[in-house]
């Protein structure tokens, strides 16, 4: 994977829009060559962040291939990888309390935002247009 400069959320969002020209994570991951895959993982595991040889390795669960919610579990691995790199972790759903899940569900939140003015030229009005297009479902 190409190394991305630490940098905040906000920060993060500029440089993918200025050197990726796109927020959508599974663009911005095939151009810094970070690996994710389709795996057959348990029901309540949509998505998990592994480190084989140093390397992440998203896993994403082959049930939400086709669905929304396949961005939003990808840009909340995406957060971990970035802001988080080097720790092994796995998405869980509401009600975790975790620092490191909370700041990639704000990860997730902010690049689905952007996303979403990326494609509709318009800001979402409310949590339930990026629920309905990108699965996100705020973890708080």
């Amino acid at each position: 994977m190409r190394q991305l400069p630490r940098l905040t959320i906000k920060e993060t969002i500029l440089f993918f829009k200025l050197h990726y020209g796109t927020e959508d994570p599974f663009a911005v991951a095939d151009m810094i060559d970070l690996e994710y895959e389709w795996e057959n993982l348990p029901d309540k595991l949509p998505g998990r962040t592994t480190y084989i040889l140093g390397d992440p390795v998203i896993m994403l669960n082959q049930n939400i291939r086709w669905s929304p919610q396949r961005y939003a579990v990808m840009t909340h691995e995406l957060g971990h990888v970035l802001l988080h790199g080097g720790v092994a972790t796995w998405y869980h759903q509401a009600g975790v309390d975790s620092k490191l899940e909370a700041e990639a569900d704000n990860f997730s939140l902010a690049i689905l935002v952007a996303l979403y003015q990326e494609q509709y030229e318009r800001l979402p009005e409310t949590l339930e247009d990026l629920k309905h297009e990108y699965g996100f479902e705020q973890a708080i």
